[in-house]
């Protein structure tokens, strides 16, 4: 993209944009006038023939990916991860625990996200650790959290047991 820009072909603005309080930096890539008249039937010749290949052999891209570069996950394997999600989310600790976290939210006067992500929650309602070492094993979870939080963790867990 780079060399393209400095040939003229593209221009790069970089741009912001916010998501869940965070700004994340962009770059937005378009076409100029130049390029788009590079493939025309007038000017088309051997030296003005533009081509650009991304990835792959074949004129498409030999499997689709994530922006990461891994590959997309089949339909088959989204529908079982969904599910387990909402089984975990329906589990008893995870209502619990989300209750929880609303409440300390709504002291605070934060949304609940800030307090902890759905994520770290269903983590924490499915491994049920028992000690901070084990609490902090959870992607997700820093000594901070572990201070304020462990011991009110730790009680919801235990209530939540059958």
């Amino acid at each position: 993209m780079g060399s393209m820009a400095r040939a003229g072909l593209v221009s790069l603005v970089d741009s912001v944009f916010e998501k869940d309080g965070k700004q994340i930096p962009y770059r937005l890539a378009s076409l100029t006038s130049p390029a788009e008249r590079v493939n025309d039937a007038e000017s088309l010749n051997a030296d003005a023939c533009l081509d650009l290949r991304i990835r792959g052999t074949g004129p498409h891209f030999a499997e689709p990916t994530t922006k990461k570069g891994r590959k997309k996950r089949s339909a088959a394997a989204v529908k079982q991860k969904s599910e387990k999600r909402e089984a975990q989310q329906g589990s008893r600790a995870a209502v619990n625990l989300k209750a929880w976290r609303r409440a300390i939210a709504a002291k605070q006067g934060v949304p609940a996200f800030r307090i902890m992500s759905d994520r770290v929650l269903l983590a924490i309602a499915e491994k049920e650790p028992k000690t901070a070492a084990q609490l902090l094993a959870i992607p997700g979870i820093g000594i901070k959290l572990v201070e304020r939080y462990a011991a009110q963790i730790y009680r919801i867990l235990d209530q939540s047991r059958p």
